[in-house]
């Protein structure tokens, strides 16, 4: 296993959830809660050393939803509310830079570079204050275009069927070259 930087690694093998209660939001709450436990470990428990990454050994597809979804959320609601992640949980005295999401708005989702790679240098920031590996803020960001292409063609639609209730073609041609 390669480091990012000096800290603790959390491996989490899997989580069981007896059938009765599967389905209830147990275990994203079981996930959130271990985010929460690394983000607060360095202050709770008086360590110099920090938690650095929280990552999965071989999960099972199941598992691997789960985490792709509390990721994701995390990740919107970093890029809804940037200075949520400025408190330096890692008990370091670096200064944090405040989350930048304008990478992200950077391109018109109806260009090419839209669905570019995202720079290596916001994936891993992204992924030290998650506190995930990289790979999984790629498949954050890339969850997060598609989210964003979605609305993008349900605002369309809601704009296309509003054009043609009121019976202007003006407006569905302006719908369609936006």
């Amino acid at each position: 296993f390669r480091k990012p930087t000096p800290g603790i690694i959390v491996r989490i093998c899997q989580a069981l959830i007896l059938p009765p209660y599967q389905r209830a939001g147990h275990g994203s709450k079981m996930l959130h809660a271990v985010h929460r436990y690394a983000d607060t470990y360095v202050e709770e428990y008086e360590s110099s050393i920090p938690i650095v990454e929280i990552n999965v050994e071989d999960p099972a597809p199941g598992f691997v939803a789960l985490r792709d979804y509390v990721d994701y959320q995390r990740f919107v609601s970093l890029v809804s509310d940037p200075d949520e992640k400025k408190k330096n949980y890692d008990g370091s005295d670096r200064k944090v830079i405040p989350f930048d999401s304008a990478y992200l708005t950077m391109h018109p989702i109806t260009s090419k570079e839209y669905f570019g790679p995202i720079p290596e240098n916001n994936l891993q920031y992204v992924a030290s204050l998650l506190k995930i590996t990289t790979g999984q803020s790629q498949i954050v960001h890339e969850m997060y275009k598609l989210a964003q292409l979605e609305a993008w063609k349900q605002q369309l639609l809601d704009c296309s069927e509003t054009a043609s209730q009121s019976h202007d073609p003006s407006t569905i041609e302006d719908a369609e070259t936006n």
